[in-house]
């Protein structure tokens, strides 16, 4: 999981201008991750780790953090892309 969730760390605070977060840190609370960049993490983590997000996995848990969202990967079985 440490390669997943470094690869997602990445994602995420480069896109938050190199911003650290604290891996649990919750993303939307913190008015970090509105619905526009929601999606946009969906639609990388689709190309990035080869898996396909259905509406079932679209829940806050799946995607309240940085550590959410590389567990989430991590359960689809995901290779490192």
């Amino acid at each position: 999981m440490e390669n997943h969730l470094a690869t997602v760390r990445e994602y995420i605070t480069s896109h938050l201008g190199g911003k650290t977060l604290p891996d649990d840190e919750d993303l939307f609370a913190g008015g970090h991750l509105n619905s526009l960049f929601a999606v946009q993490i969906v639609v990388w983590l689709e190309k990035e780790f080869g898996i396909a997000v259905r509406g079932g996995d679209l829940t806050l848990d799946n995607f309240r953090s940085i550590g959410a969202i590389a567990a989430f990967v991590e359960a689809n079985n995901a290779p490192v892309g």
